[in-house]
């Protein structure tokens, strides 16, 4: 979205012009670079919850010590060693005027593009997930990290994390997914309803890593395969195999999402109707096998002449990430 970005940018650098400060040298605080690093930070913090006064108190505190860090570091116009006084104070009253509630024709544009991205970006953040999760080496995923959990680097990072209510999230999702077979992928699909409240994504980390422990051989020793895509959408489609033995598991999910949705932030990446005739190609070791997905419980089977065609609108039926293991695995039971 380059240029929407771009326009939004020079929207609210326009209407933010009253909040710079001139300094000693003729220029104006904050520079265009800074100003830029502010938006676009600040767009990735905004939480996805409303906030009342208190919240957007602390969140602007939080933001001030941030952007000290951000120009401290980059070493232009102050550094941690040498600070410069006139331009840390100037970047702080900047920030504090971008929260002042008076008529803030700023914040309602603001928080109209947020809602429309933040949505992609849940929906790409997902698809990172299940990268992370199921790509050779061991994932890493950060204290907190397991739902939505917006945090500026340190020392913002080290504030506490509500594990509590992780737990009780994790709970409940067990204990909603225990259903029949035939009601498991409208129950998935359903976690789509809200995604902000990041259900979706511990669902995600809850059943992959409950596969990778069973069949851990495999995603330590087991090769990988890219697959080819083809098809009108096949630029949005990031598709692998992970395979050791008699125990394969392919991966698919979309990327690009503002794209292939062409920036309907109503849509969901879903279906034929997005996915139109895109497929992801099997190898011949792997053509013809049954597989099941492991997050909706559904059967799969390659189509085509061949058998080893994989339609990305079956692998994204209901839910917007795919692994599937072949019915065959060894070493594991089946779930």
């Amino acid at each position: 979205m380059p240029l929407e970005w771009q326009a939004v940018l020079n929207r609210w650098s326009g209407l933010n012009r009253n909040h710079k400060t001139k300094i000693d040298n003729g220029g104006t605080a904050p520079s265009r670079n800074d100003e830029y690093a502010l938006y676009q930070n600040l767009l990735g913090i905004w939480p996805l919850e409303e906030m009342d006064r208190d919240g957007e108190k602390q969140l602007q505190e939080r933001f001030e010590v941030y952007m000290l860090k951000v120009i401290r570091e980059a070493k232009v116009h102050t550094s941690w060693i040498k600070q410069n006084a006139e331009y840390e104070e100037a970047v702080t009253r900047f920030v504090q005027g971008l929260f002042e509630k008076q008529d803030n024709t700023f914040f309602n544009d603001f928080c109209s593009f947020q809602k429309k991205i933040a949505r992609f970006g849940m929906l790409n953040s997902l698809s990172q997930l299940m990268l992370k999760l199921t790509s050779p080496g061991v994932p890493d995923i950060y204290q907190g990290n397991e739902i939505w959990h917006f945090r500026l680097v340190d020392p913002d990072n080290r504030r506490p994390v509500d594990f509590e209510k992780r737990k009780k999230i994790l709970e409940e999702l067990k204990k909603s997914m225990e259903v029949s077979p035939d009601i498991l992928p409208e129950r998935v699909r359903n976690l789509l309803d809200n995604l902000t409240n990041g259900w979706a994504k511990m669902y995600i980390v809850w059943k992959t890593l409950a596969y990778r422990r069973k069949v851990h051989d495999l995603f330590e020793q087991g090769s990988y395969l890219t697959l080819a895509a083809r098809g009108e959408k096949r630029k949005h489609l990031c598709a692998f195999a992970r395979n050791r033995g008699d125990n394969t598991v392919i991966v698919a999910v979309p990327r690009l999402v503002a794209g292939l949705l062409d920036q309907d932030d109503t849509l969901l990446p879903l279906g034929e109707h997005v996915w139109s005739d895109t497929v992801a190609i099997l190898p011949d070791t792997l053509k013809g096998q049954t597989y099941r997905n492991i997050l909706t419980g559904e059967e799969r089977r390659p189509q085509g002449p061949d058998k080893n065609l994989f339609y990305a609108s079956e692998l994204f039926a209901g839910f917007p990430v795919a692994i599937l293991k072949n019915t065959t695995e060894t070493g594991a039971p089946h779930d």
